[in-house]
C-alpha cells in the first residue's frame, strides 16, 4: 500500500493535510474514492489514528482512501468545519465516506450534499443533537479530577489547529507497538485533552463547539430523505460515550424513508472499539462485512473469474447438495437459501478453506458487473432473508473465491 499526504487547503498559514492511501497494482485504473474522517469528540486526534489494517482493506478492494485532518474545536465551531473541511471531491460519482465518532457526523453530513457520496459507513457516530443525552454529564469520566480554569483556557491560546497526537481512539496495533483496544488513558497535563474530557464530564461538551446553540444545523439526521444514499451503522452495544439508540433510530428513519440501511450491533463493545482491531481479531468481520457493502456501492469488481463446470463440481465443498438450476429467480433464490442453510450459519460458509459455489441464481452470467448482480439480488429479497448472504456472497467474489457454474 502506498500513501502521499497532500495539502488540500492553507488557514491562517497552516496546512492542512490529508493522505491519500492505494494499492500498488493497476495503478492507471480509475478508482472510487473512501474518504474516512477519524473521531475524537471534535477536539483531538488526526487522520494518522484511522487503523491502517481498515485502510488496508479498503485499498485492497480497489479504493483510493483519502483520509483528512480537519479544524479542531473550540477554536473553530463544528458547523464551520463541517462548511469548510468536508470538501474533498475527487469523483463524486463515485465516492463513499466512512468516519467515526465525531467523525462519523462529517461522513453522514456529507449525504446531504448536492453530489452526495454513493454509500456512508458510521461507526458509532454522533447525531440527534438535541437530544438531552448530549447535554448530560457523561457517568464514564465522572472519577477524573477537577482542573483549573485557567489551565483549560489554555486552549483557546492555540489558534487553528487540525492534528493532535492524541484521540479517544487507540491505534491498532499495526501502527504502535503493542494493542490495546478501547478508550486510552487520557494525558491530562495536555489542556486540550482536559479541556475535552472535562466537558464530556460536565455535559459541556456539545454546547461549547457548537458556540451558536443551533444544534440542528449540524445534525446529519436533518437530511434524511427518500434520495439519502445507502448508509449502514455499526455500533458497540455498550454505549458508554455515545448510545447505540441514535445509531438505531438512524437506521429505523431510513428504512421507513424506503433508503437502503442496516446497522450491526457488536455485543460487549465499548465506543471506539473499531480503532482497536485489525484483521486478525474476530469481530473484525463486522468492519470487513461493511467495506464489502461499499464495493458493492461503487461496482469496484467487474470481472470475476471464471472456471469450468467440472472444476466446479470437484472442488465445491457441498458436493452432495443438489443444484436445481432455473430461469425463475424465485426457485433459484429459495434453492440458493437451502444450499447455504446446510451449514450452521452463512459465516461458517464462508470461513471454510475450501471453494465457495454458488447457485446459478445469485452469480445469473447475464449480470457481468457487481453492482447489476447485487441489484439483482436486492430485487427479490423478499423472498428470502438475504443481507448476510448478500455480504458473503461480496466477500467471496471480492477475494475471488467464487466459482461460477455455467
Amino acid at each position: 500500500m502506498q500513501s502521499r499526504d497532500y495539502t488540500y487547503k492553507l488557514l491562517e498559514g497552516q496546512s492542512i493535510l490529508t493522505t491519500l492511501y492505494w494499492a500498488e497494482e493497476e495503478k492507471n485504473k480509475p478508482r472510487p474514492i473512501a474518504i474516512a474522517f477519524h473521531g475524537g469528540g471534535f477536539t483531538i486526534g488526526s487522520k494518522d489514528m484511522i487503523p491502517h489494517a481498515q485502510i488496508a482493506s479498503l485499498t485492497e478492494a480497489g479504493f483510493a482512501v483519502v483520509a483528512p485532518d480537519y479544524q479542531l474545536c473550540p477554536g473553530i465551531s463544528i458547523y464551520d468545519a463541517l462548511a469548510n473541511d468536508t470538501k474533498v471531491r475527487v469523483d463524486p460519482t463515485r465516492i463513499v465516506t466512512v468516519g467515526y465518532s465525531a467523525g462519523a457526523l462529517m461522513a453522514l453530513y456529507l449525504g446531504g450534499d448536492s453530489d452526495p457520496p454513493k454509500a456512508i459507513l458510521d461507526f458509532y457516530g454522533a447525531k440527534y443533537l438535541t437530544d438531552n443525552f448530549w447535554f448530560s454529564p457523561l457517568p464514564v469520566f465522572a472519577q477524573l479530577p477537577p482542573f483549573e480554569e485557567a489551565f483549560l483556557n489554555k486552549v483557546y491560546e492555540e489558534g487553528v489547529i487540525s492534528t493532535t497526537a492524541t484521540s479517544l481512539e487507540r491505534s491498532a496495533k499495526s501502527q504502535t507497538s503493542s494493542k490495546s483496544k478501547g478508550m486510552p488513558k487520557p494525558d491530562l497535563s495536555i489542556p486540550r485533552n482536559a479541556w475535552l474530557f472535562d466537558s464530556l464530564k460536565r455535559g459541556t461538551h456539545l454546547q461549547a463547539v457548537v458556540k451558536d446553540g443551533d444544534y440542528e444545523r449540524i445534525d446529519p439526521v436533518r437530511f434524511f430523505s427518500p434520495k439519502f444514499p445507502p448508509t449502514f451503522f455499526i455500533h458497540g452495544t455498550k454505549g458508554d460515550l455515545i448510545e447505540p439508540r441514535f445509531s438505531i433510530a438512524a437506521s429505523e428513519a431510513l428504512h421507513k424513508l424506503g433508503v437502503e440501511t442496516r446497522i450491526q450491533l457488536v455485543e460487549g463493545e465499548s465506543h471506539g472499539f473499531a480503532s482497536g482491531m485489525d484483521s486478525s481479531d474476530a469481530q473484525f468481520k463486522y468492519i470487513q462485512d461493511e467495506y464489502v457493502t461499499l464495493d458493492g456501492a461503487v461496482g469496484v469488481r467487474t470481472n470475476p473469474p471464471r472456471y469450468s463446470r467440472n472444476i466446479l463440481c470437484a472442488e465445491r465443498p457441498f458436493k452432495k447438495t443438489k443444484l436445481l438450476p432455473s430461469l425463475d429467480p424465485s426457485k433459484l433464490l429459495q434453492n440458493y437459501f437451502k444450499i447455504t442453510s446446510n451449514f450452521t450459519g452463512i459465516s461458517s460458509t464462508f470461513k471454510m478453506k475450501g471453494t465457495i459455489a454458488f447457485e446459478e441464481a445469485i452469480l445469473d452470467p447475464s449480470y457481468p458487473h457487481v453492482h447489476e448482480k447485487y441489484a439483482y439480488i436486492q430485487r427479490y429479497s423478499h423472498l428470502v432473508h438475504l443481507a448476510d448472504q448478500v455480504l458473503v456472497y461480496q466477500q467471496a467474489y471480492r477475494k475471488g473465491s467464487i466459482y461460477l457454474p455455467w
